[in-house]
């Protein structure tokens, strides 16, 4: 924007008054005295009268920022004389001001229907639509005000409204459009600059300031139009001129690099490289200049200057970390220079930590088949951040291990490769730290390697309970254990890890080990021994974690077939004064004791509920849309609803900072329902497609993805695959001992035998 021509709340200060305004004192306390009209000629003329008064009086208060009062009067002059475009004018300001901007709008809207010819309000009109995101609008706006007929005596608020015009242009992608009105700008500038400054308009610099800014803006449309030719002489006009008139080197230098990439893009190489090395003079901080030269040399076939070049610049910036790292990514690219490639990596860590350096040198090591030194990399940082005496504890250790565990956890390969190796380093003299263990674990467990995740987990177990490291450890420790054997189906050892740690644990985490056991007898069908362990876990707990284990012990009634007693413990919890967290949790409860009931309208209702309070909630919304598909009723809304799901849950994913390896992968539950509806809408090819992905996914071996997808199957006739389908699924409800008793369980050994039987 330009700095020098504003339109501003107070502009309409300068418009001159509708006709001879009464002198403002002779109106004692701003009272305006009503007079009686003897004819409809006679009213209109006394309403324009007053409305006069109140403009002028609105002026004075407007100076004097009594904005309210100034507002009121306005108003009053506006009923009085509908048809005067100065009064709706002078109220556009003021709204902004005091933040009304749907009124200012309205106004704005208001006086073009009265004045179509003033630029000015369109101009404030289309600022306000593009604060608003209504670009399109705004872009239309701005073109009717450079088309006012008044506007053309204005050359310097031509020049500010043409470059506005362009900027919306460009932003919309109307490039062709943006670039007219650049040069419209610039014409308007040049054409008039010295009246402009004999006029005291603008100072000389403020002229070369505002030309300047609207060269460079025209010079990148061209380069986006593919004129690299036309963008070059803009940028190089640009480039004088912050050079030459105003002083401004830094700006000057910038350029010089735009320019070379508009030199290289006219095949204009030679001038490409030389503009650039002037401007890699000024040590710039990032890589995107260096990349640009090695494109240049490659271009010219002048590869063999790259590696020597890049270094002498290097030896020159020494704390440019970025040129560095380039230097050193160089080095990696060819097995000769690896060496070269880890001094670099080696360099940089130890002046500044920082990842991209750590991710580089352990892609270097892997090349060199010495992933053993990320693991010991990885255990010294760790072990120097968790030093046995903690008055020793280095604080920016422990940001290093922090960095390092960040980029081992965002190299799914390089995890692969450190797992064996941490196993194999679980015991002996050169067993690793207990929290590189723990890591370790927690990596394989995400990466789905389960028995490397249960061994590393015990071997956290094994360790000296007065070890400083393992108490604050241990919840995490057992939580990741327990988890571990119960993805494999290892419920008999769930049952006797807990027994044991129940002798061992701290007091303040036995009440996990009791959730665990109750839980997994419940999930046995044990339910009087769940019972009893949910009721041990209820004594335990405190006013925080009160709310879990009750909802844990409805679940486990309600999977006792005690559903009614089940829902008398939730709905109690539902108090006036629970908290909007507890109240999901509850009705989340209730929804599924509803559902296994099949009582479907309550379990609907539920969720209903859920959403009005929490309408972003990913689980709810797949939730009720599974349930009327599965119902075959409000299949569009049910679609919607699941659609919806899928959206959510990436949105949140993605936002998720702490998100693992599968993060950028769709929940499987929600592609099951998305394909479940699209079958039960008939669209069953899109089913197919939906429900083949579903299995995929983590979570895909779920044996009601592959009994809905055995439906697909018979509908399209291939038996065979139908068979498959639900013996997978059959055989996923076995594995998990519990579920087979399911109604779902006995409906897929119906259709089994009736497909085996016709």
């Amino acid at each position: 924007m330009f700095q020098s021509f504003q339109i501003a709340w107070s502009s309409f200060l300068t418009i001159p008054l509708l006709g001879a305004a009464p002198n403002v004192q002779e109106l004692p306390g701003n009272q305006l005295k009503t007079i009686s009209a003897q004819s409809p000629a006679n009213r209109q003329k006394e309403d324009r009268r007053q409305a006069r008064a109140l403009y002028g009086a609105a002026l004075l208060n407007a100076r004097n920022k009594r904005l309210l009062e100034a507002v009121c009067q306005l108003e009053q002059a506006r009923k009085l004389d509908p048809t005067a475009a100065p009064v709706a004018r002078a109220l556009i300001p003021l709204y902004l001001s005091l933040g009304r901007t749907e009124d200012a709008l309205s106004y704005c809207r208001r006086t073009l229907d009265l004045d179509p010819d003033d630029f000015e309000t369109w101009y404030s009109y289309a600022r306000q639509l593009k604060d608003l995101a209504k670009t399109k609008e705004a872009t239309e706006a701005m073109a009717r005000a450079v088309s006012c007929p008044s506007l053309k005596d204005r050359p310097h608020e031509l020049a500010q409204i043409t470059f506005d015009l362009g900027v919306l242009c460009e932003e919309s992608s109307n490039l062709p459009k943006a670039l007219a009105a650049f040069r419209r700008a610039e014409t308007s500038l040049l054409e008039h600059r010295q009246t402009l400054i004999d006029s005291g308009q603008v100072t000389d610099k403020q002229l070369h300031a505002e030309l300047a800014r609207t060269l460079e803006r025209k010079a990148h449309v061209c380069a986006k139009l593919k004129k690299f030719n036309q963008a070059a002489r803009a940028y190089e006009e640009a480039r004088t001129i912050f050079r030459d008139d105003l002083n401004d080197l830094f700006h000057s230098a910038r350029l010089n690099l735009e320019l070379a990439k508009a030199y290289r893009s006219a095949g204009r190489q030679e001038k490409s490289l030389a503009v650039l090395d002037e401007y890699l003079r000024t040590q710039p901080p990032e890589a995107e200049p260096y990349r640009l030269r090695i494109a240049i040399l490659i271009d010219l076939g002048r590869e063999g200057e790259i590696i020597p070049s890049l270094k002498t610049y290097a030896d020159q910036d020494n704390r440019n970390v970025a040129l560095h790292l380039l230097l050193a990514e160089l080095y990696s690219q060819k097995s000769t220079d690896w060496n070269k490639a880890q001094e670099e990596y080696n360099a940089l860590l130890r002046e500044n930590p920082n990842a991209e350096a750590y991710h580089g040198l352990f892609e270097i090591l892997s090349k060199k088949g010495r992933v053993e030194e990320v693991l010991s990399t990885l255990d010294q940082a760790v072990a120097g951040a968790n030093p046995t005496d903690k008055s020793h504890a280095n604080p920016s250790e422990a940001a290093k291990a922090r960095t390092i565990m960040m980029v081992i956890g965002q190299d799914p390969e390089l995890i692969g490769r450190l797992i064996p190796l941490g196993v194999a380093r679980t015991r002996g003299s050169h067993g690793l730290d207990l929290v590189t263990r723990q890591f370790l674990a927690l990596l394989a467990a995400r990466t789905k390697q389960l028995p490397a995740a249960e061994s590393l987990y015990r071997s956290c177990l094994e360790e000296p309970r007065d070890l400083p490291s393992f108490l604050p450890q241990e919840q995490e420790i057992y939580s990741g254990l327990l988890r571990v054997l119960r993805l494999q189906g290892k419920h008999q050892e769930v049952i006797e890890t807990c027994k044991r740690g129940l002798t061992k644990i701290q007091a303040a985490n036995r009440l996990l080990l009791y959730g665990y056991l109750a839980e997994t007898y419940s999930f046995l069908g044990q339910e009087e021994e769940a019972l009893n362990e949910a009721d041990q876990a209820l004594q335990l707990a405190d006013e925080k974690s009160r709310l879990d284990c009750q909802i844990r012990r409805a679940r486990i009634l309600a999977e006792a077939n005690q559903r009614t007693n089940a829902i008398h413990e939730c709905q109690p919890l539902l108090k006036d004064d629970a908290k909007p967290e507890d109240v999901h949790a509850i009705r989340l409860t209730l929804y599924g004791i509803y559902s296994t009931a099949h009582q479907n309208d309550k379990a609907e209702e539920q969720l209903r509920r859920i959403l009005q309070d929490l309408p972003d909630d990913a689980g709810a919304h797949n939730d009720l849309g599974y349930l009327m598909a599965d119902q075959g009723k409000n299949l569009p809304e049910a679609e919607e609803l699941i659609r919806r799901a899928i959206e959510l849950d990436r949105q949140q994913k993605h936002q998720d900072a702490n998100a693992g390896s599968d993060d950028d992968q769709d929940n499987a539950a929600f592609v099951d329902s998305l394909g479940w509806v699209l079958f039960r809408r008939g669209r069953v090819q899109e089913a197919l497609h939906e429900l083949l992905r579903a299995t995929t996914l983590p979570e895909g071996d779920d044996p009601v993805i592959w009994d809905h997808l055995g439906d697909v199957y018979l509908l399209q006739g291939e038996s065979a695959k139908a068979r498959d389908s639900w013996s997978k699924a059959i055989s996923l409800y076995e594995k998990e001992r519990r579920r087979k008793l399911d109604d779902q369980y006995k409906e897929l050994k119906h259709k089994l035998k009736q497909l085996e039987n016709p």
